[in-house]
């Protein structure tokens, strides 16, 4: 298991990195083998991207990745590129770019927001009233 993790900055709109892959020595995967890339609140599908980068740059660009999510917003479901394949549990609609009607229609709640124990309640709060 490899920690990256990145953040979504409010405040600068940039995705700040927390967790990079500096301290990852052994580089070495077996062609029989992939790395498994998982991310809980998937949104636009930035973060996702970065992270496929720069576990590339990492791994070398013949590396193969699965990228999976807990949610993901459904109009952004696709946009994560260089995997080879990917899935999710839930879809949401947290840019709201759905109507209620498409929402119904595709069994995705339309109030539903994801906030998880590991983020801070306070921030996603303000980003979310921010908008």
């Amino acid at each position: 298991m490899l920690r990256i993790q990145l953040k979504y900055n409010y405040e600068t709109h940039n995705i700040d990195k927390k967790i990079g892959l500096d301290y990852v020595k052994n580089t070495n995967i077996d062609s029989n083998e992939c790395i498994l890339l998982v991310e809980g609140n998937h949104v636009t599908g930035k973060t996702a991207n970065i992270a496929v980068d720069m576990i590339r740059k990492k791994f070398g660009d013949n590396v193969k990745i699965i990228y999976v999510s807990l949610t993901r917003d459904y109009t952004y479901r696709n946009s994560v590129n260089n995997v080879c394949f990917t899935t999710w549990a839930m879809m949401t609609n947290e840019m709201k770019e759905l109507s209620e009607d498409e929402c119904k229609k595709l069994n995705i709640n339309y109030n539903l927001v994801s906030v998880y124990p590991w983020e801070n309640i306070e921030e996603e709060l303000r980003a979310l009233n921010s908008d």
